[in-house]
């Protein structure tokens, strides 16, 4: 009879080590010090996954004009997976494993606006003060960037880092937990979203 008792109390557990189905969730960053301008020298923003290169199996394909930062790669595996990285900077990646499925998880866009009474160094105040900014770097049409004390238009588009902001915000089902801070991935001096 214990020995029975003993089977039904493993029978779960076999049962949950027969999913198999492994997920890796990258997050899209940008490097604002690696790729500079042929003529000018300065540094132009690129759009990586985790500040890396990735070299992914034939199945993975991304359209890197329709992802900003803060939208995650979410890929889920049949059994294991494995990746090397190298240790430069930015890294070069490449993973294996049989890909089941993939999907883009894009992330929300928080727009900042001085309007009438409210001039654009208290707007931009406002944007240090509500959210955990990366960096204050703000990311032009021209595909270059200026330093957000240098700003000087009325509006502001902040890309919300997905999976920091879910790991700051881990607040338990039902309770009361106070509003957490957003971890800003990027700022731009444009809506990138504005295609959609």
């Amino acid at each position: 009879m214990k020995f029975n008792k003993l089977l039904l109390a493993l029978f779960p557990l076999v049962l949950s080590g027969c999913n198999y189905n492994k997920t890796l969730v990258l997050s899209f960053v940008i490097n604002y010090h690696h790729i500079a301008d042929s003529e000018t020298g300065e540094f132009i923003p690129t759009l990586l996954l985790d500040n890396s290169y990735w070299e992914f199996p034939s199945e993975i394909n991304i359209d890197y004009s329709d992802v900003i930062a803060g939208d995650e790669l979410k890929i889920t595996f049949n059994g294991n997976y494995k990746y090397i990285c190298t240790l430069s900077n930015p890294g070069k990646c490449k993973v294996e494993g049989k890909i089941k499925d993939y999907s883009i998880v894009k992330t929300s866009v928080k727009s900042y606006y001085a309007y009438e009474g409210l001039t654009i160094e208290e707007m931009i105040e406002d944007v240090k003060r509500e959210n955990i900014l990366k960096n204050e770097y703000v990311i032009l049409e021209n595909g270059h960037y200026i330093s957000l004390d240098e700003y000087d238009r009325q509006t502001i588009y902040l890309s919300v880092d997905l999976k920091k902001t879910s790991e700051m915000c881990n607040c338990p089902k039902n309770a009361h937990c106070s509003q957490c801070a957003t971890y800003i991935a990027a700022m731009y001096a444009f809506n990138p979203r504005s295609n959609e």
